[in-house]
């Protein structure tokens, strides 16, 4: 088994109104990704709950935030990546 811990940039990036976020893990276990605004409020929880190990795929849709940098994180187990998306209305 060669699937390890990565979360992807997101694509498209720049996007508008919505854009997907790939992620992969390496044995199921409980997975948190959120999107927060770059002073760390919370914007949306995009997952909460136990995926199976390997590459997955979520949407996030944005319909009603202003444009700007937000920052999407995930949590798998003892890992955290965080990575910066791009909303251009």
């Amino acid at each position: 088994n060669d699937v390890r811990y990565t979360l992807s940039q997101n694509w498209p990036n720049p996007f508008n109104p919505s854009t997907n976020i790939t992620f992969s893990i390496a044995e199921r276990q409980l997975v948190s990704l959120a999107v927060y605004d770059l002073s760390g409020r919370l914007i949306s929880i995009l997952a909460e709950r136990e995926y199976p190990a390997g590459t997955h795929t979520v949407a996030f849709n944005a319909p009603d935030i202003p444009s700007g940098t937000y920052l999407y994180s995930l949590h798998a187990g003892d890992h955290v990546f965080t990575r910066s998306l791009l909303l251009a209305r």
